[in-house]
């Protein structure tokens, strides 16, 4: 069939609308598209139809859009209408549009060319530094320097998306200003309401006011370092589009028809370089296609205003709406419709002719189906189970999805299917630094370069099979390890051992294990010996031998590493094919920094790496290997542009799609798209915000949309979203579901670096024969029990930082300041506290850098604390120790020590905590609040249960408080925290402890989590 006769036939199959639409070839036109009405379709027919009506040159047509997805199926639909012809429209991305304008114009924009791309990290490096050497109070913290520093970099990213500079922007910060101050004469200064909306406004302003100052300074530092970010090359070509005439008028007469596709997502840079060209232009022939209730990817009022924005401009506008759906089943877009028309800023409220009816030209008329769930488990066991139904012969795979509202769930299902195997092909392209192989890579990696700088990084990269020692033989190492370093004050490091064969073969004889692990025979004693050394000596050759690698590239260095470590070899005994994608990425982006610099090095490399980790940025696969036959995984916002067969919606709870709020750390006034109609619109449209997306959702089904709800999630009761009350869909619950082989399946997938061998079992029953829970192990095991194995059990050495050091420093030098004071029976001056701080200081390994700035925090913290004190009271009991108190709670023996135990009145005592960091309120520290993790609460109710279990104490004192003292101080003052407590909390801690006493004690427990 010849391109003429397709062209024909397609344009004969046209509805109405869509003939209109097609057939209007002058003047403005706005295509109104709801979903599946055939968008692409008459786009490439009307761009077809205009060269053959008008003779018009291909060349002359511009097309842009937001996806190269979209492009590429536009131009397959161009080519059979048009034939080669199809190549010369100029069909593109805005992005690419402009990067066309500076490639064919160099001379114009010989200053931007002399400029190069900034990526991710170095803007945030630059905002670090703008941060760090700026005193910012309300965009940043003392506690977390950088906590907005993600969220000054989106903002100034809108800013510049919407065409706002530092200028503009300062006079809509003053127009909020007048606007809060209209707000605040409302309000009787006699009410509290008053003070705290006056406060609110004020921290606003003041966010806008140095968000403003970050933006200047930002746009300065790139300006001086020739650099630009993404947006900035649309801001170039505009700037010259305003500033050259000749320049407008080439592009106006070049392209003569334009075409704007998701015009309701284009943002005000975007359409005033559009409106330039056509301002040059007698003939206003543009033609925008758009669907409000589809955008999700900018502020709902900003396409509003887009859309009114452009029939106000372009008077002589014709309105074509496109109802008829292509797509789905008429029951499907019932209840969509019944969903979307509960939002109220929406393009039908403006524009009362505008009706929004969408009838399907399918003759089924199948209606979604809702189902509902025990807890999370069943329904994805439930999901499973209704694709195994409909897979036939594994051909119409591709045509199922599950379509999501987060991209943990994307992971989460993927990994599900596949572990139950089906293929499955993730629309989210995976953050390689997720990977467990990569990361062990990375941690091998900074072990060569420096084998002392991390123990536990070394331990781990020990303890995983690339390295062939034997695991018990570390434990057993690690165990000396700790021992020795009890007592010296230069402390041994790990790698010391290791590498002093001499040391080995002292350590090294064969072991003799018990048989069973059920033994309770206590006269086996376990003989801590190491088995041999031979493995711990290839280890360690082979990092010397790498290490010779440093002073070359980088990118050598890491490959030899790969290469010595037999790394490859390693990762393919899994064969799971997307993990070598993972390490040929990481390969990939350290190539292209060496090709950037060449000097690059590996302290340099890990940098950037580390803001990847501290911002939760992806660095993300590269797919080498794709196929079509797959079930398709992916978020609600990766489904736009997609349709399919059958489509599930799992997850809808109240939190994920119902009153899923972000919040916004820096709210930017809506006048910055330069709004009309925003003077009605308030900040609370996150949930149309969010209907939006699930409607976007509903509307990729074509035959089949099955949506489900979880009355669980983890053991927590969920309700389910508004969404579904909304529907008014009657509910089928799952009852039959094969849930045994789903969790066998689950478990079979096991980090490699987390299994534990038969004799490190043994060492965990011999460890424990003598063990004492503390309430910091507590905590821990509560926290993660991985973490109570890994630092109590198998004794992964504590590695301090700069805050622990502080910390324990600051513990001390209290301690000796009333140790002091108990032996003088004189309260000791400032000059000591500050001596003995330094003196202690000194004998930690810190940098030059770190040590300055701790000794000036004592100024601010020591300092404060001394002048805050009423009167110096000596406590009755100081650093007291229940380690050699026999304390037991039913069979379990506990420890500890105290900061201080202080005399309220008459044999009444008060423990008394300290504690360094941010102060909390009693609410955070007890169990009260949404972020209180109740660490602090159950350690004095711990010290409680101790005390009331200590003959020695509790027969000398009557215990009637528990404190906690926040001794760093914080403007000026410090806090002495009084907390209150109940039976009840105090019966809570028991049973916590006999608890996790229970579940150390299992060996069963530790096969089962590990």
């Amino acid at each position: 069939m010849n391109t003429e006769q397709n062209f024909l036939e397609s344009l004969a199959s046209l509805n109405s609308e869509q003939k209109l639409a097609v057939e209007s070839i002058y003047w403005p036109v706005m295509v109104v598209a709801w979903p599946g009405t055939g968008k692409t379709q008459i786009m490439a027919l009307r761009a077809a139809n205009i060269i053959i009506k008008t003779w018009t040159d291909p060349r002359n047509i511009l097309i842009t859009t937001f996806t190269e997805a979209w492009i590429i199926s536009l131009k397959k639909r161009l080519f059979d209408f048009i034939g080669v012809d199809s190549y010369k429209i100029n069909v593109s991305t805005i992005h690419s549009f402009c990067n066309d304008v500076i490639s064919e114009f160099p001379e114009k924009f010989l200053e931007f060319r002399a400029f190069k791309t900034i990526d991710e990290i170095e803007q945030i490096e630059i905002f670090e530094s703008i941060i760090e050497s700026g005193n910012y109070e309300a965009l940043s913290s003392e506690y977390e320097k950088f906590f907005y520093l993600k969220d000054i970099k989106s903002s100034i990213s809108k800013l510049k998306q919407e065409w706002v500079d530092i200028h503009e922007f300062k006079v809509i910060i003053e127009k909020q200003k007048e606007i809060y101050s209209e707000e605040l004469a409302e309000i009787k200064p006699t009410l509290k309401k008053y003070e705290s909306t006056k406060e609110k406004q004020e921290r606003h302003i003041t966010k806008l006011a140095e968000l403003n100052d970050i933006y200047a300074k930002y746009l300065k530092i790139l300006n001086e370092r020739g650099l630009y970010d993404f947006s900035d090359m649309i801001d170039f070509v505009l700037n010259k589009f305003k500033q050259d005439q000749n320049l407008r008028l080439h592009y106006a007469e070049k392209y003569q028809f334009i075409m704007v596709d998701e015009y309701q997502d284009t943002n005000n840079a975007q359409n005033e370089i559009v409106d330039l060209i056509l301002g040059e232009s007698d003939d206003k022939n543009i033609l925008v296609v758009w669907d409000d209730d589809q955008s999700i990817y900018r502020f709902q009022w900003a396409n509003l205003e887009n859309m009114l924005y452009f029939s106000k401009k372009y008077e002589n506008t014709k309105f074509v709406v496109l109802k008829e759906n292509y797509r789905s089943t008429q029951g499907i877009l019932d209840y969509s419709s019944i969903l979307i028309n509960n939002n109220k800023w929406r393009i039908v409220n403006y524009i009362p002719w505008l009706l929004k009816e969408l009838h399907s030209n399918k003759t089924n008329n199948n209606k979604p189906k809702l189902f509902t769930c025990n807890n999370n488990i069943e329904e994805k066991a439930f999901i499973l189970q209704e694709i195994n139904k409909r897979i036939s012969d594994w051909k119409n795979i591709e045509e199922i999805a599950i379509i999501v509202r987060t991209n943990g769930e994307v992971e989460a299902f993927t990994d599900f299917l596949q572990s139950n195997w089906i293929p499955v092909e993730s629309k989210l392209k995976s953050n390689i630094l997720k990977s467990k192989y990569v990361n062990l890579l990375l941690n091998l990696i900074e072990v060569v370069v420096d084998p002392s700088i991390s123990e536990t990084k070394l331990i781990n990269v020990l303890r995983s099979p690339i390295s062939w020692v034997n695991k018990l033989d570390i434990l057993i190492l690690l165990k000396k390890l700790s021992s020795a370093n009890y007592k010296l004050t230069e402390k041994k490091k790990l790698f010391d051992l290791i590498s002093d064969t001499s040391y080995l073969d002292s350590v090294s004889k064969e072991i003799q294990l018990q048989q069973s692990m059920f033994e309770e025979t206590l006269e086996t004693k376990f003989e801590q010996k190491i088995s041999g050394w031979n493995e711990f000596r290839e280890f360690t050759t082979k990092i010397l031998e790498c290490q010779w690698e440093i002073s070359s590239n980088f990118y050598n260095f890491f490959k030899t590493i790969i290469e010595k470590f037999n790394f490859v070899e390693f990762v393919e005994k899994t064969w799971k094919f997307s993990d070598i994608e993972d390490i040929y990425t990481l390969l990939n982006y350290i190539k292209k920094l060496v090709e950037l610099d060449r000097e690059i090095t590996p302290s340099n490399f890990f940098k950037k790496i580390s803001y990847f980790y501290k911002y939760n940025l992806p660095i993300k696969r590269n797919i080498i290997k794709s196929g079509n036959i797959w079930v398709q995984v992916l978020t609600a916002h990766q489904s736009k542009w997609l349709e399919y067969n059958t489509v599930f919606i799992p997850g809808l709870t109240y939190g994920n799609w119902w009153s899923r709020r972000v919040v916004e750390k820096i709210k930017l006034p809506f006048w910055i798209i330069g709004s009309s109609i925003t003077e009605e619109i308030t900040w609370e449209t996150e949930n149309e915000e969010e209907r939006r997306l699930f409607f976007v959702a509903m509307t990729r089904a074509r035959n089949e949309l099955i949506l489900s709800f979880p009355f669980s999630q983890d053991n927590k009761v969920k309700l389910q979203s508004e969404f579904l009350q909304e529907l008014g869909l009657p509910s089928e619950p799952v009852w039959e579901v094969n849930i045994e082989n789903i969790v066998k399946n689950e478990l079979k997938i096991a980090n490699f670096d987390s299994i534990v061998s038969q004799e490190e079992e043994l060492y965990i029953k011999e460890f424990l024969r003598t063990y004492k829970l503390s309430v910091s192990d507590l905590n821990k095991f509560i926290e993660d029990p991985r973490l109570f194995l890994r630092d109590t059990i198998f004794k992964y050495p504590f590695e301090d930082n700069k805050f622990t050091v502080f910390g324990k420093v600051y513990h001390k030098t209290l301690e000796y300041f009333y140790l002091e004071f108990k032996k003088s029976w004189s309260c000791p001056d400032k000059l000591f506290l500050e001596k003995n701080f330094v003196w202690l200081l000194k004998k930690e390994i810190l940098s030059s850098e770190e040590y300055e700035e701790l000794k000036e925090k004592w100024v601010e913290g020591l300092k404060w604390w001394y002048d805050n004190q009423v009167e110096f009271k000596l406590p009755i009991e100081l650093e007291y120790d229940f380690r050699f108190r026999n304390v037991i709670l039913d069979e379990v023996p506990l420890t500890g020590k105290v900061d201080k135990i202080e005399l309220l009145r008459e044999n009444e005592v008060c423990i008394v905590d300290y504690k360094t960091g941010k102060t909390r309120s009693l609410n955070e520290i007890k169990w009260n609040t949404a972020n209180s993790d109740g660490k602090y609460f159950r350690q004095l109710l711990f010290y409680k249960i101790m005390f009331d279990l200590d003959i020695n104490l509790n027969q000398k004192y009557d215990l009637k408080g528990l404190a906690i003292e926040y001794v760093e101080g914080k403007d000026g003052k410090y806090s002495f925290v009084n907390v209150d407590y109940t039976d009840e909390d105090i019966e809570r801690v028991k049973d916590e402890i006999k608890e996790v006493w229970t579940k150390i004690n299992d060996l069963e427990f530790w096969r089962r989590l590990i």
